[in-house]
């Protein structure tokens, strides 16, 4: 489903087959399981609960072998498109 400038306020979000476009989320809990999605220009605040499940799920349990060293969370913030200052994370 196609949802364009919708405000969302303490309400579960399904991520999955969904496209949420210029959407404002307060307070909000989103789900996602690996299906295809896309999120633009939308703006979330407030609380925040995440929780992936099925693919998503095994795809984060498998980043997270890789952290355990800098090479590693190099590698998996490269994968993320995001930089780790040198270092690693604290």
């Amino acid at each position: 489903m196609r949802y364009e400038r919708k405000t969302f306020t303490a309400e579960p979000i399904v991520v999955d087959d969904n496209e949420y476009l210029d959407c404002t989320f307060e307070d909000c809990s989103f789900r996602y399981s690996g299906g295809k999605m896309d999120l633009q220009r939308c703006n979330i605040t407030g609380s925040l609960n995440l929780a992936l499940a099925g693919a998503a799920e095994n795809t984060a349990r498998f980043l997270r072998l890789f952290m355990g060293n800098e090479a590693g969370r190099l590698a998996v913030a490269s994968v993320l498109g995001m930089e780790i200052p040198s270092g690693g994370s604290h």
